[in-house]
């Protein structure tokens, strides 16, 4: 189920990642000891940390949570992390919420595999703790950039059509 140890909900700040700024991070993993170094490595950098055991559980999380980046294993049964991340491409809410693939089986197939599906970045295991706070840094800077771009493109849209609206309601 979901864990989120604390971390007020108030400080959460949507496309978190830059230091001193919480993110909502999902660990999907069916390796409870990893998933419990994960979420002390996170909670250290001052993240909210939400895990599921397996690739069901995970889905369910990141459609209700909407994280702000998820950490996936590949190799779990069932429905595994190639899946995971399948669904997530498939629903418009899930599907720019970036996804790093954690896995044993880091070959170039299922790392192409994996990038077809929509993973942002594979961490081969064993991965540092460094490889991963890099990697998580990484992907939430993206995400940030990519918010602020997105905002910025609306403010200006608003502001061209603020000018141009009132004429094509006076002259049509």
């Amino acid at each position: 189920g979901r864990v989120a140890i604390g971390i007020p909900e108030k400080s959460h700040v949507g496309g978190g990642g830059i230091r001193g700024q919480m993110a909502r991070i999902l660990i999907i993993d069916d390796e409870h000891d990893l998933r419990a170094m994960l979420r002390a490595l996170l909670q250290e950098e001052h993240h909210e940390v939400l895990e599921a055991e397996n690739g069901r559980t995970g889905l369910h999380e990141a459609r209700s949570e909407l994280p702000d980046l998820i950490l996936c294993d590949i190799n779990m049964p069932e429905f595994n992390g190639f899946d995971v991340a399948q669904s997530l491409q498939e629903e418009p809410r899930t599907s720019t919420i970036p996804l790093v693939m954690m896995t044993g089986l880091a070959s170039l197939p299922n790392m192409r595999r994996g990038m077809t599906l929509g993973a942002a970045d594979f961490l081969p295991k064993p991965f540092t703790p460094e490889e991963l706070l890099k990697a998580v840094e990484t992907q939430l800077n993206k995400r940030r950039v990519l918010h602020e771009n997105a905002g910025q493109s609306l403010s200006e849209l608003r502001s061209h059509l603020s000018l141009v609206l009132p004429h094509e309601l006076i002259a049509p």
